[in-house]
């Protein structure tokens, strides 16, 4: 795989979430999972400069600070397991010039460090988006997951063209191309 994770030791957040399904997971799944990881941190902080890169990368400004792994587990008929990874730096970058992590972010724009409050208020919207996310996914984006996920994916800065629109099947159009989600 071409996706890694780097990290400094005892800095991060690397957490799973698991969620009992009893439908199979449909393929806009991920793209939804994104969309509740960023609107749960854009919540919590708004003043910062979230986005999301497909497939499920979170920046702050033009920085990676956050990344995903989801896995399908069955466990027999009709029984499924979500289970979501959640890699984030929090206190410390790693020795990269692409990554930085929250406290950072929030020290460059707020002037301060993250507090035990604001930390559990996060953690407690992100159980509440991705609750919701699991829950609600259909085969089909609805018209406002589209929008939002449009809306996330265009506010990163590095993105060289523009998303169009995201359709219901997870596809996303920029000008005369369309890419699925499950190819990226």
């Amino acid at each position: 795989s071409d996706h890694t994770w780097s990290a400094p030791a005892g800095k991060t957040l690397l957490s799973s979430w698991v969620f009992a399904m009893n439908l199979s997971p449909q393929p806009v799944l991920s793209a939804t999972i994104g969309l509740a990881v960023y609107k749960a941190f854009q919540n919590t902080w708004p003043w910062l400069s979230w986005s999301l890169k497909a497939p499920n990368d979170i920046y702050l400004s033009s920085k990676k600070v956050a990344g995903l792994l989801i896995e399908n587990v069955q466990e027999g008929t009709g029984r499924n397991r979500l289970v979501i990874g959640l890699g984030m730096n929090v206190f410390a970058t790693p020795n990269l010039d692409t990554a930085t992590s929250l406290n950072t972010e929030l020290g460059v724009k707020a002037e301060h460090s993250l507090t035990c409050k604001e930390w559990e208020e996060a953690m407690d919207r992100l159980l509440l988006e991705l609750s919701l996310a699991v829950s609600q996914t259909g085969a089909l984006l609805t018209q406002q997951q589209c929008l939002s996920l449009q809306e996330a994916l265009n506010k990163f800065p590095l993105l060289s063209q523009k998303y169009d629109r995201v359709l219901p099947d997870g596809s996303l159009e920029a000008r005369d191309k369309k890419i699925h989600w499950s190819e990226l």
